[in-house]
């Protein structure tokens, strides 16, 4: 994969990571936040001077964090407000 693929991936994970804070999601997990792992890489989708195997290593750990939650956040779909961008409640 080229490294602008990666880049655009990397992105929309992050994108995702801050929809699961901002939803909390993550709130059942340690006060250091789910996605310590992840943001001690110091790797952000906006670095795209950090080598290709950077942003793949992070693209991994954000991706097996994410699964895990989805996971844990069951299976129940919501509906979504597709005008406003969040949940209906």
């Amino acid at each position: 994969m080229y490294k602008p693929e990666l880049i655009a991936i990397h992105a929309l994970l992050e994108q995702l990571s801050r929809y699961f804070e901002a939803e909390e999601v993550t709130t059942a997990h340690t006060s250091e936040g789910v996605f310590a792992e992840y943001k001690q890489n110091h790797v952000s989708a906006i670095e795209i001077h950090q080598s290709k195997a950077d942003h793949t290593a992070a693209i991994c750990t954000l991706g097996e964090t994410l699964s895990t939650l989805a996971a844990e956040a069951g299976t129940e779909p919501r509906e979504v407000d597709t005008l406003k961008g969040h949940p209906n409640q």
